[in-house]
């Protein structure tokens, strides 16, 4: 569990599924995400695999959840997967919030928390962040929030879609010394 002054940032559970299908039905939100998860089904394996993420990694998407009303207002986390297939296996940054919760300076404490639970806690050598490109406010925000713009990857499944691919490192993470001096130079 992850706290904020605003926040709270609590592992996904069964009963989040009403929320988090709501969330993703939202189709302001929908437009500007990089995942296309809009059954039930989906939302309810997707709650599934993170509960079993969180018991592998100690890591995983999460509620988002305001302190002073106790509302679910998005997910957000940390995930495990391949985004750029060059790489493999990465730790991905996600987060989405409904869309009346927008311009309150969320983003920017979840993303902050998120990143020091990352470096800090986790110790990871680094994280990545992927982007849709019609999501022009998320490019500015990724960048004045440190991550590099590394490439634009196509992704192929069920339908083909553009992804920016960002990177943020953690060198004092990195335990092979020749690796961390390449990411410093």
């Amino acid at each position: 569990m992850l706290k904020t002054p605003r926040l709270t940032l609590r592992p996904l559970e069964k009963e989040d599924l009403a929320m988090l299908y709501k969330l993703y039905s939202n189709q302001e939100v929908l437009r500007l995400m990089t995942d296309n998860i809009q059954m039930l089904e989906t939302v309810k394996k997707l709650i599934a695999l993170q509960i079993q993420h969180q018991k592998k990694f100690g890591y995983s998407l999460m509620a988002v959840i305001e302190n002073e009303t106790g509302n679910f207002i998005g997910r957000a986390g940390i995930i495990n997967r391949v985004l750029n297939p060059e790489i493999g296996e990465e730790d991905e940054v996600r987060f989405a919030i409904f869309p009346e919760f927008w311009g309150k300076g969320y983003g920017k404490e979840i993303l902050q928390e998120i990143i020091c639970f990352a470096k800090d806690d986790l110790k990871l050598p680094g994280i990545v962040a992927a982007n849709t490109p019609r999501n022009e406010k998320a490019v500015e925000f990724l960048k004045k929030n440190g991550f590099k713009y590394i490439k634009t990857l196509i992704e192929r499944g069920h339908y083909i879609r553009e992804i920016q691919y960002y990177t943020m490192s953690f060198p004092q993470n990195i335990k092979n010394k020749a690796v961390q001096t390449a990411i410093s130079d």
